[in-house]
């Protein structure tokens, strides 16, 4: 039986940017950064970033990402605002 040859580990993958890269904000381009946005992948500064379960994203994909049951419209406001005013809740 011959012995087990363990393979060699892999190279680790860079989670930031190198340190010779210099980034600027997409959004402010006065600003250096390090920050990128985890969907895009576009350079943002800390005024931009917006937090997600997911990461940090830009305003553009953070609108993007908006879940669908938080857009409440006019309509459906109306609505619960009568029903509970019929109702007696208020």
């Amino acid at each position: 039986m011959q012995p087990l040859i363990a393979a060699p580990p892999a190279a680790p993958v860079p989670t930031t940017t190198a340190p010779s890269e210099v980034l600027h904000c997409y959004n402010h381009p006065n600003r250096e950064t390090g920050l990128r946005c985890t969907n895009c992948n576009r350079p943002i500064c800390a005024e931009c970033i917006r937090r997600a379960p997911v990461g940090q994203l830009c305003p553009e994909c953070a609108k993007a990402r908006r879940p669908v049951n938080y857009q409440v419209g006019v309509p459906i406001l109306a609505a619960c605002g009568l029903l509970s005013l019929l109702s007696g809740s208020c």
